[in-house]
């Protein structure tokens, strides 16, 4: 199967072959994909979390993207500049979870600066990437609150627009964690393990039910307060005496799912 590889910091996965069609999802600088089909212009296309769709080739680059040294972006996003400098020109604004290649190291006005290069082969800078600490729920939650007020886009999974389930995809790889891109399929993950919101642990994840569709996701951060993205990334609360309290989640909330088999 041929594979491509996304040249550019974020290319938007379509329904259909057209700009018209709805956006589905998003694949980011750094991913390859396998080509399941071509129609003009048009990749049919399988992300490596098995999520299928349409994408524009010119998102997209043919030459081999290999390393000897990977780097995912860890904050919340990064600008790629020309030179090791940060008044430098950008080449590209990546978001969170893009897969960088390392060419090089070099410390400038006691900033360590990362060389990468591009899946064109453009050669750009950018600062060392945030180190992640503690156990793995902790980094979730470390991860999740650089996402605070980035706005909401459906089918968006980056810092400059995402929904619920892209939102928490795109942290949880962040964290080293593969889990499926949408609600329903991360439900389906976790639904043998799950937990009340008393007993959840910061990481686990809340469930609610729109209808009956498991429609909406967010991350427990501690106790009945969790973080989400529903019409921008922020913290609600589930307890009534909560500023933070939202009654009609509340409401619909479904269950706590324990991410332990993931760790």
């Amino acid at each position: 199967m041929k594979q491509r590889v996304i040249k550019d910091a974020v290319a938007p996965v379509h329904r259909e072959p057209h700009f018209e069609s709805e956006m589905i999802t998003q694949a980011l600088l750094g991913e390859t994909v396998h080509i399941h089909d071509r129609q003009r212009n048009w990749y049919n296309i399988e992300q490596l979390d098995g999520y299928r769709g349409w994408i524009h080739k010119f998102y997209t680059d043919e030459r081999e993207y290999t390393s000897a040294y990977w780097q995912m972006v860890t904050a919340r996003s990064s600008k790629i500049r020309i030179s090791p400098q940060l008044d430098a020109s950008v080449l590209l604004d990546v978001s969170m979870g893009s897969s960088l290649a390392i060419e090089s190291w070099k410390t400038n006005s006691g900033q360590l600066w990362m060389q990468v290069r591009l899946p064109d082969q453009t050669l750009g800078w950018l600062p060392a990437q945030p180190k992640l600490f503690g156990l793995i729920r902790e980094q979730i939650i470390q991860q999740s609150h650089r996402w605070l007020g980035a706005p909401y886009l459906w089918g968006g999974k980056t810092v400059f627009g995402c929904d619920c389930s892209g939102f928490i995809q795109t942290v949880f790889k962040s964290c080293g964690i593969n889990i499926p891109r949408d609600t329903s399929d991360q439900y389906a993950l976790l639904k043998d393990d799950s937990v009340s919101v008393e007993d959840s642990a910061p990481g686990d994840l809340f469930f609610f039910r729109s209808s009956d569709e498991y429609a909406h996701i967010a991350i427990a951060v501690s106790g009945t307060r969790f973080i989400h993205a529903m019409g921008a990334v922020k913290t609600n609360d589930l307890s009534g005496e909560s500023a933070e309290y939202d009654s009609e989640l509340a409401a619909n909330l479904v269950t706590g799912l324990n991410i332990r088999k993931l760790l």
